[in-house]
């Protein structure tokens, strides 16, 4: 399940040539985006292993956005919308020169990435199992300690990850409530002391 298609579907589209065998449900807001989506999807003959979800509230993340009949899924990932529109929210990165227009739902959300990502919690905590593996990238590292808490204060096993790339730093959370699972086994790509997995 990717939470947030966009225009090109990247995610599950690198899934597919990637797994071949793999199948996808990715869910997006934006009419706009919607329908370009479906026609990038058409011209890469990828219907047959993408399903695509109109979520019409976006008050909704995972729960009531995606139709009962498609669960359960192995895993969800999100790269979840950054700012929250507020005049004081600081750019956790760089704009780049973007390929395909964006959306506002992909850029900006009420609460920006903390409020999005504490929702897919709460949206978990219903679920379960019906995901085996939540996942979601995080573009500031302050965002990690509220959201492991939030984890924590629920008994939900988790782990964070840092992934570098020259001078781009972004970090990974996953939780799951599948004990078979292990979670313990993620490591995190190489990085000083401070940005090691934690593990919970």
């Amino acid at each position: 399940l990717d939470i947030g298609a966009g225009v090109c579907c990247i995610y599950a589209s690198l899934g597919v040539r990637l797994h071949p065998n793999w199948a996808f449900v990715t869910t997006e807001i934006a009419p706009d985006t919607v329908a370009l989506a479906r026609r990038n999807l058409q011209r890469n003959s990828l219907e047959h292993a993408i399903t695509l979800v109109h979520n019409e509230d976006a008050e909704k993340v995972i729960a009531g956005a995606v139709p009962d009949s498609l669960f359960p899924f192995d895993f969800c990932m999100c790269n979840p919308p950054f700012f929250s529109g507020d005049e004081g929210d600081v750019p956790m990165r760089r704009p780049h020169p973007a390929p395909a227009p964006v959306a506002e739902s992909e850029k900006q959300c009420e609460g920006g990435e903390l409020a999005f990502v504490q929702r897919m919690i709460q949206d978990s905590l219903v679920l379960r199992t019906k995901i085996r593996v939540y996942t979601s990238m995080i573009g500031c590292k302050a965002n990690l300690r509220p959201l492991c808490a939030t984890l924590k204060a629920k008994a939900v096993r988790h782990v964070t990850v840092s992934f570098v790339q020259g001078r781009t730093h972004r970090w990974g959370i996953a939780w799951t409530f599948d004990d078979s699972v292990a979670l313990d086994k993620a490591q995190s790509q190489p990085a000083d002391d401070a940005h090691a997995a934690e593990k919970a």
